[in-house]
């Protein structure tokens, strides 16, 4: 036996149950995780960006008086 309900304001259409539009919120996901790595990447240079000569010089040794 179903107990009938009394709306608190008859006149308004029956709610609708909102859905979640999962392709939408993956999509939004992902997109801002791959701008957080671009973000990264452009801040902070990675090993190709080091210089080829990466062993340090020995210092000039001066001559003794």
């Amino acid at each position: 036996m179903q107990v009938y309900r009394r709306l608190p304001f008859p006149d308004l259409p029956p709610r609708k149950r909102s859905r979640v539009h999962w392709p939408k919120v993956l999509s939004i996901v992902v997109l801002g995780f791959t701008l957080m790595l671009v973000i990264r990447a452009v801040r902070q240079p990675g090993i190709t960006a080091m210089p080829q000569n990466t062993a340090p010089s020995l210092p000039e040794k001066k001559p003794l008086k």
